[in-house]
């Protein structure tokens, strides 16, 4: 039997460990447990050795590389957890019907919303998205509304100064929103100024709100909360978050979906 206490074999696993959570981003205990063949006690003293460096944070259930103030280029995301995101995405896009009039969000999940409407008709679109607006083209049955602005090429998406103004007198049936994290007590959160605005507006003037999230936005907080728990009537994702959290979002009144 292999003694778990032998500081070089630890050293060589911890770099193993740290190596492998940089490359797939997030990862839960159990995944590393199955990964390095080592019992839960044992990996959760290797993490706490991890993030005593600051480059990775924990997560429920895991850890994953720190996240900077700024996000990532779209680019990059979009090809992070893209089976995940299209699940999602699907999943949303059940709750649309004939005849809506949606807000799609910008983000790498909410965009694959528009793949999956393919045999829906009289559907009216908002969005500040380029990718939306590029995926709009060959759906017939959609029609596109996309808000002014200059296109910030590392969001591929629309921002200008005054989104609520354009928006004032828009009825928005149901919008499917993205976030950089959410929390219980601070809702959804995002972390630029200009993303955060355009958000703000949308749920000012929609009947629904769907956040879509990948179970690693659960305990991450952003700079600017863009809505309560209050406000959001669903959130799919693709693990169920914590009990306290289920219990929140329940209790003011919204639902979980996990796909």
């Amino acid at each position: 039997m292999i003694r778990e206490d032998l500081s070089a074999l630890r050293i060589e696993r911890i770099d193993h460990i740290e190596r492998y959570i940089a490359t797939h981003k997030s990862v839960s205990i159990d995944e590393l447990c199955s990964e390095f063949q080592v019992s839960k006690n044992t990996i959760r003293r290797d993490l706490k050795e991890i993030l005593s460096r600051g480059e990775f944070k924990k997560t429920y259930g895991g850890v994953c590389v720190a996240r900077s103030r700024l996000p990532l280029p779209f680019a990059e995301r979009f090809n992070t957890n893209s089976v995940v995101k299209c699940r999602i995405a699907q999943r949303a896009a059940q709750e649309v019907k004939n005849g809506d009039i949606i807000y799609i969000d910008s983000g790498t999940t909410t965009c694959h919303i528009v793949d999956a409407l393919a045999d829906k008709s009289d559907v009216t679109i908002l969005t500040h998205s380029l990718e939306v607006i590029n995926r709009t083209v060959s759906h017939l049955g959609l029609t596109v509304i996309a808000l002014p602005g200059m296109l910030n090429k590392k969001t591929l998406s629309f921002v200008c100064r005054k989104p609520g103004e354009f928006l004032r007198d828009c009825n928005i049936g149901k919008a499917f929103m993205s976030s950089d994290g959410i929390t219980v007590a601070n809702g959804a959160t995002q972390s630029t100024s200009s993303e955060y605005e355009v958000k703000r507006a949308v749920i000012n003037r929609s009947d629904e709100v769907f956040l879509l999230a990948e179970h690693e936005k659960f305990g991450q907080v952003s700079l600017y909360t863009y809505c309560g728990l209050d406000k959001i009537d669903l959130i799919i994702t693709d693990e169920a978050p914590p009990s306290d959290f289920a219990d929140a979002l329940t209790n003011s009144g919204g639902k979980i979906c996990v796909i």
